[in-house]
């Protein structure tokens, strides 16, 4: 099945009717006009996330080839000045 397109709207052609039975030929001529642009829309909104779909699997594939890196360590910071030594008093 394929998917209708907004072309297959626009050019669709009804057999008229040998009476005036039926819808009126320009409000339905209007809706599909409505009908034809608000797939239009659709359709360029489908490639665009497409695209973007496609681009943010490259990078997660990119991501995945690139060799592993091991966090930074953190620098160990030497204190500016020493604690003095704690002294702690004898019994007597």
């Amino acid at each position: 099945m394929t998917l209708l397109t907004a072309d297959d709207v626009l050019n669709k052609k009804f057999q008229a009717t040998k009476f005036r039975e039926g819808y009126e030929q320009d409000e339905v001529d209007e809706f599909l006009d409505e009908v034809v642009e608000a797939m239009r829309q659709l359709e360029a909104e489908n490639a665009d996330l497409k695209a973007k779909l496609e681009a943010a699997n490259a990078r997660l594939a990119d991501a995945s080839d690139a060799p592993h890196e091991a966090p930074a360590q953190a620098p160990v910071v030497e204190p500016a000045v020493q604690a003095a030594p704690v002294v702690t008093p004898e019994p007597a």
